[in-house]
């Protein structure tokens, strides 16, 4: 199959998924020799100005975000598409390997709650920067949620983000709802204006499922969906799920709060409370029931007591009989008996609350020494790292050391250190200096474009010369002032602050010794010597006849090729005459052969 190239440099590969927007190829970048992932819109959608400012949206957004929890934005373009006639915008991305949250939950895999914990964690600090840097993400779901090989969060797909300043308005387009159903805010949902508050409530929906292995509500209809979201009360995780504390369920209930204003308010602070929780400190949240949002009913309403049809009052004046007393005396046992069997149901209540709400009893915390793994290749340090009982993130960086290529130059914790057992430690690893491919198309080139042409494959360094005349006879295929040649040669790799040597046609050439070679052969050497502008004259001469005796400018001389170059051909000398002043008739008489042949 024939490869396609985006943009001169992303040679497009194998199919990673397909959503309802774009579809994702894994790439690779020939010029930084990195594998990468491309996102291109869909070419059915590709004429369609609604999705095309979406995904141009999702690029300024990703793309202005650096953050080791936020997929990485390299680059972005369009590329015409032959087959629909259109531009096709695409976006070149981090490549991340691992599988979304999407993927996990439907296999079925159990994660425990303090995993799911650090999960979160992860997704809030994400939220976090992105908020304080102006971009609401707004459809926050465990499908756009990665986990890689390493355990690291990644958030992708700010496809439908929006900066702060522009959600003033509302959020419906066309009276449709932005974003996923099982994890709309209320607001979203009535299309009411929306804040990083509505981020806060995803959040909480996918707390939620990874503590459950569901979603808070659950329905077949998006109108049914909307409405648990705006009017019904999820819930508490731990009627689903016996591992569940009651701190994790005032966490969650909070963070899906119908009211923005009793939710977390910021990202950071629901990282702040779960990260309490998961220290054994008291947390800031508290087990409540969720209120419906302001101005809806409540969810159940005790109705006030009708009169039953074709009752019958009793009248003022009536005087109670002895059954009415014998009747009266029953109610108020019964009463007596209801009202201590309340209390009994109020004391176990009383215990069970207070069961249920104490302080769990604080974790016990185990620590290991941070080994030292500086110097060392990142596969050894891998393995020193995990058989100390600690997970590994490493950080890729370029460096010009040669020394320490492949090898650990640094490291957070640093070694001899205490840390919690299966906390992470971060390795930087030395790739060697930053790469490029030296562009194909260097040779022909006239000199400032080859110039420009390594400055955009990242080259710092370079020499342009004039190729020496004796390395570089003549060929027919040069042009004056255009590249014939390239040192290290196109198509290779190289730092980019490698010195990149590159010759050019002066234009000049050396005139070749044509001396007694007869006119056609002279033509041959000068013209293969690329000079064309040849005089040819005629010269008395002992030498054979048509052989050349003379050139203007002399053979050896460097002159422009395009110079005019003129050759002297030997002719045979004419003879002298045998008399000073012969007579009229003598002369007429002499045979002229005669006068060349007279000895002298």
């Amino acid at each position: 199959m024939t490869e396609t190239l985006l943009g001169d440099r992303y040679i497009v590969g194998p199919l990673l998924g397909r959503g309802g927007m774009a579809e994702v190829r894994r790439g690779r970048d020939i010029r930084l020799e990195r594998e990468v992932a491309i996102k291109r819109l869909r070419p059915d959608l590709a004429g369609d100005d609604i999705f095309q400012a979406r995904f141009r949206r999702e690029a300024q957004a990703s793309a202005g975000l650096n953050h080791p929890n936020i997929v990485s934005v390299y680059d972005t373009g369009e590329q015409f598409d032959q087959a629909s006639g259109l531009n096709i915008p695409y976006i070149v991305m981090e490549l991340v390997i691992g599988h979304t949250l999407r993927d996990i939950l439907r296999d079925g895999r159990r994660i425990p709650p303090q995993r799911s914990l650090e999960l979160v964690t992860s997704v809030l600090n994400a939220l976090d920067y992105s908020h304080r840097h102006g971009i609401i993400h707004r459809d926050i779901k465990p499908a756009n949620i990665m986990v890689t090989q390493s355990g690291q969060v990644k958030v992708m797909d700010f496809g439908i983000a929006r900066a702060v300043s522009d959600t003033a308005g509302s959020m419906t387009q066309t009276a449709a709802v932005i974003g996923t159903p099982q994890y709309l805010s209320p607001e979203q949902i009535r299309g009411e204006p929306v804040d990083r508050r509505a981020d806060i409530y995803a959040t909480g929906c996918l707390l939620y499922e990874l503590l459950t292995g569901r979603p808070p509500f659950q329905g077949e209809e998006p109108v049914s969906l909307a409405y648990q979201h705006v009017r019904e009360l999820p819930q508490p995780p731990s009627t689903l799920n016996p591992a569940i504390t009651p701190a994790m369920d005032a966490i969650v209930l909070k963070s899906l709060e119908k009211d923005p204003a009793n939710r977390y308010q910021t990202a950071k602070e629901m990282a702040d409370d779960i990260s309490r929780l998961l220290t054994g400190q008291t947390v800031t949240a508290t087990l409540t029931a969720i209120t419906p949002s302001p101005g809806e009913a409540d969810p159940t309403q005790v109705l006030p007591t009708a009169i039953t049809p074709g009752a019958q009052p009793l009248a003022a004046e009536d005087e109670p009989t002895e059954e009415d007393e014998a009747a009266a005396r029953k109610r108020k046992i019964l009463i007596a008996v209801i009202a201590s069997l309340a209390a009994v149901v109020a004391i176990v209540a009383g215990i069970l609350i207070w069961w249920f709400m104490r302080e769990p009893a604080p974790p016990v915390v185990t620590t290991v020494e941070v080994p030292y793994v500086q110097g060392m290749t990142e596969t050894t340090a891998l393995s020193t790292i995990e058989e100390a009982g600690l997970t590994t993130e490493t950080i890729h960086q370029n460096g010009a050391n040669d020394d320490t290529v492949g090898k650990v130059t640094h490291q957070e914790p640093s070694a001899k250190a205490q840390a919690e057992k299966g906390s992470r430690v971060r390795i930087w690893v030395n790739d060697g200096p930053q790469k490029g491919t030296i562009p194909l198309g260097l040779i022909g080139l006239d000199r400032a474009s080859a110039e420009e042409a390594l400055k955009a494959a990242g080259f710092t360094k370079y020499k342009i010369d004039p190729a020496p005349l004796q390395s570089y006879p003549y060929q027919s295929t040069y042009v004056a002032d255009h590249i014939i040649d390239c040192d290290p040669a196109p198509g290779n790799t190289a730092a980019v602050d490698t010195v990149i040597q590159l010759y050019y046609d002066s234009g000049n050439g050396i005139l070749p010794n044509v001396a007694s070679f007869d006119q056609y052969r002279a033509t041959q050497e000068l013209t293969k010597a690329g000079f064309l502008n040849l005089t040819w004259q005629e010269q008395q001469s002992t030498s054979p006849a048509g052989t050349v005796v003379a050139m203007d400018p002399a053979s050896g001389s460097m002159i422009a090729r395009n110079a005019p170059v003129t050759v002297w051909l030997a002719t045979p000398p004419v003879a002298p005459s045998t008399s000073s002043e012969p007579s009229r008739s003598a002369s007429a008489s002499a045979p002229s052969a005669s006068t060349a042949s007279v000895p002298g």
